[in-house]
């Protein structure tokens, strides 16, 4: 199965890039005021297994994209089962 950056016609982005719109995001999560469709201890776990994800060396990128997309949809009230 494809991913959606193998579907993209712009191809994939640089993992710098990459690596910091995670950063960016999650950033930007951390001043919002609710949670959404989820619960905080819901996307602080998610938010934990993102950083251990980027800790790694090299840094897993597709997992921590995959889990930030799952915060996403979470927080938009729907399920991502």
């Amino acid at each position: 199965m494809k991913n959606c950056h193998e579907l993209s016609p712009g191809g994939r982005a640089p993992p710098n890039d990459r690596h910091q719109w995670i950063i960016d995001w999650w950033n930007a999560f951390s001043v919002c005021d609710r949670p959404g469709g989820t619960t905080w201890e819901v996307l602080d776990d998610i938010q934990r297994q993102v950083a251990e994800c980027l800790s790694r060396e090299p840094p897993d990128l597709v997992n921590a994209e995959s889990l930030t997309a799952r915060a996403m949809i979470l927080m938009d009230g729907l399920s991502d089962s």
